[in-house]
């Protein structure tokens, strides 16, 4: 069977993180017995409920004859005329198209009087043709309302009569809650809702999926047992990630993808806004490699892109007032009454709230508990400051700008911390959970000390620590997150526990973790700041002893290792943290059973390679040798060779130097292998295509074209880093010897 995409959706490379929805809504239309005939589907503007339901429909129409699937989307600004015409056409097409398999006449503009010939050739559609005749009859002279009460009859005619149930999807549902036949009257969403209803004449047939972008149901009166709500968010963080690297791979984007991660957080995983910012990236010939180059398109974008024109056709603000309603509402984190807000805003009564009902119509208010709450998301926030400074308070674009993107680089430099912040954070919880009276060496507790005695050494291991002081963990009993610290500040991690295995008062503790993992170095602020947190938490505290300790990646200021010292207060880095890890979790034992071997120098190889056939064998031979020789165990092998062979090949084929040639480094340590590739001209980053270009290059299941996505799998770090002349790739695998493999077998 011919599989052919019906309506238009977005190339399946390009969609993400949706196929447990589809199958979701799948089910629940060939089921034979749901709890609920009705799914309400909510979720925000453009966050993907459209082309969801147009997938679904396409699965339903090719891979089950058991129910008829319906799709049809509300169009703003249409009357009851036109909708009742527009429905009942869409529908019958849909209806023939799937009893006669085909496809065409989904989206065929069809004319009603062409649709009753067909049904009349159709025997068993002859009821459809009467009803069809009855609403031609009755949009003839001029009864609306019977025209659009034989279009939502129209399905119930059909699954009678035609022996098959109906999954009707009706997307933009709310839209229907602002028509009304005639001013005051109730709006024509109800004559919908009727048939929903269970108990209805129409309901038992048939089956309903409405969409919205609010929780609330548009309309009352369906009850709660009879629907289920699914909502929709945006797409996950590693999703959207996924997305704009395919994207702008397509595009020839150079990016990083910590700046993309950045990215997908401010736009909150929006499909929509994703697609914008990089067709802006391409448009402009720029690339997202830095913070700044995301926040430079993101505000060109909101102030006067396509971002921009597509926010101010929905949410369209013609009044001053309601840009100040709005910018109250945003900064009022709990809410405003109305009241509150008219004395506030100085707004007459009537005129205000006009202006919050329509607010509210745009989604972007929420009216409820006698508040007014701001609904909308960052972006929307974004675009209506940028608005309220440049029309209200009539500042310059250029300032206004100036002042956003000011903001917005403070706030991603920050996130672009929070996801190596929180591995570290999770390190130490996970440290605390097996903190039982080791003993430790002080200096890993002394960042001063620590870092003049080994200069710095990155590669530093347990066996190189000289012998000195040491301090006993506590056994500790349980800790948490203090949420009371503010995350601009860092993360604080409380922890509670006994002294040399005793329980009592004299022997209770508890430490007080600070972590850093933003760039800058901890430095005096950031101390004082640690200070005064610790000074509220203790003053809760019953423990007879309280450790401090500040953590940070990027090390400390001279004068901040200063303040800490005087202060008592324990400090570490990310080597020394990393030790502390070794030991506690039985390194230092492994490294005993091992004949206290040591830190061995660092070993360097290079290779070069020239543009030949199956170059990329010799690289990975002369890695297994590497491995072999220092004892690596067979599949960790394996892994850094076929991570290797996928570098090179894609070095190579990005090259755009006949002839030309690339460079491999191979650094080995004591616990890690390094891999530095580079090549001739250009960039190899079309690396992160997810797809490769020759289907003939298929070895089995591994493709060559999963590049970056491969490569992440196979080794521990995967890296691009600029150079004069293009891009080196760095990767990292942490290596394990046959001995320690051997002995973790045994044991």
């Amino acid at each position: 069977m011919n599989n052919k995409i019906i309506f238009n959706t977005c190339p399946d490379s390009e969609f993400f993180g949706r196929d447990t929805a589809i199958e979701e809504i799948y089910q629940h239309a060939t089921s034979l017995s749901n709890p609920a005939n009705s799914i309400y589907l909510v979720g925000k503007r453009w966050i993907g409920k459209t082309e969801l339901l147009k997938r679904t429909y396409n699965r339903l129409f090719w891979e089950q004859n058991r129910v008829a699937p319906i799709y049809y989307r509300f169009k703003c600004g249409y009357n009851i005329e036109d909708i009742a015409n527009d429905y009942i056409r869409d529908f019958v097409k849909q209806y023939i198209a799937f009893l006669t398999k085909k496809p065409e006449l989904v989206t065929e503009n069809i004319p009603i009087n062409k649709l009753e010939r067909i049904l009349s050739d159709m025997e068993d559609l002859a009821p459809l043709f009467k009803s069809l005749s009855l609403h031609r009859e009755s949009k003839k002279y001029g009864d609306h309302l019977g025209s659009l009460r034989d279009a939502v009859q129209m399905p119930h005619q059909a699954a009678v009569h035609g022996n098959m149930p109906i999954f009707l999807m009706l997307d933009d549902f709310d839209l229907v809650g602002r028509n009304h036949l005639y001013k005051e009257s109730p709006n024509i969403a109800k004559e919908f809702i009727k048939a929903m209803m269970p108990g209805s004449m129409m309901s038992g047939s048939i089956s309903y999926l409405i969409t919205g972008h609010i929780k609330k149901l548009p309309i009352g009166g369906i009850s709660p047992n009879s629907i289920k709500i699914m909502e929709l968010g945006g797409l996950n963080e590693e999703s959207s990630i996924r997305l704009a690297e395919e994207i702008s791979a397509r595009y020839h984007i150079h990016y990083d993808s910590e700046i993309l991660s950045v990215a997908a957080r401010q736009l909150e995983g929006n499909p929509v806004y994703l697609r914008s910012i990089i067709a802006a990236a391409q448009k402009e010939n720029k690339n997202l490699t830095t913070l700044k180059d995301f926040i430079d398109i993101y505000i060109a974008e909101l102030s006067g892109g396509s971002i921009c024109f597509s926010l101010g056709s929905v949410i369209s603000i013609k009044s001053l007032n309601a840009l100040r309603i709005l910018h109250t509402c945003i900064h009022s984190k709990n809410g405003v009454s109305e009241e509150e807000l008219l004395e506030k805003l100085a707004l007459d009564h009537e005129g205000a709230h006009k202006l919050i009902t329509n607010l509210c119509d745009l989604y972007v208010l929420e009216k409820g508990y006698g508040l007014l709450k701001w609904i909308g998301g960052k972006v929307e926030e974004d675009y209506i400051h940028y608005l309220y400074e440049t029309e209200v308070k009539q500042k310059t674009g250029a300032e206004t700008k100036t002042k956003i993107a000011r903001e917005k680089l403070k706030h991603g430099f920050y996130l672009q911390g929070v996801k190596i912040k929180e591995k570290i954070k999770d390190d130490v919880l996970l440290l605390l959970k097996i903190f039982n009276g080791q003993a430790v060496p002080r200096v890993l507790f002394r960042n001063q000390d620590f870092l003049a005695q080994y200069n710095k050494n990155a590669y530093l291991t347990i066996g190189d620590l000289k012998e000195g002081d040491k301090i006993l963990l506590p056994q500790m009993v349980g800790h948490f997150n203090d949420v009371a610290y503010r995350e601009t500040a860092g993360a604080i991690i409380i922890g509670h526990g006994f002294n040399n295995g005793r329980y009592d008062d004299e022997n209770e503790v508890a430490w007080i973790i600070g972590v850093k993992e933003t760039s800058p170095p901890v430095n005096k602020d950031d101390v004082e700041n640690f200070i005064k947190q610790c000074n509220i938490v203790v003053s809760d505290m019953k423990a007879a002893t309280i450790r401090r300790w500040m953590l940070s990646k990027e090390g400390f200021t001279g004068e901040a290792l200063k303040m800490l010292d005087i202060e008592g207060i324990y400090t570490s880095d990310a080597v020394q943290l990393r030790i502390v890890r070794d030991i506690i979790e039985g390194s230092y034992a492994a490294h005993q059973r091992s004949n206290r071997r040591s830190l061995a120098p660092l070993k360097e190889f290079e290779i070069i390679l020239p543009m030949s056939t199956r170059a990329e064998l010799v690289a990975a031979k002369a890695v297994e040798e590497i491995g072999t020789d220092i004892g690596i165990d067979n599949n960790t092998i394996t892994q850094i060779k076929t991570a290797l062979v996928e570098a090179c090949i894609n070095a190579f084929e990005h090259s755009k130097i006949k002839n030309g040639k690339v460079y491999c480094k191979f650094i080995v340590s004591d616990d890690r292998i390094v891999l530095n590739i580079q090549n001739e001209g250009k960039d190899f980053t079309p690396l992160f295509q997810s797809t490769p270009k020759n289907e003939d290059k298929l070895t089995g299941l591994i493709k060559r074209g999963w590049g970056i996505e491969l490569m992440k799998q196979l080794m521990d770090e995967v890296r691009f880093e600029k150079i004069q002349g293009g891009t080196k790739l760095v990767m990292v695998k942490y290596i394990k010897r046959n001995s320690e493999a051997a002995h973790e077998q045994e044991l």
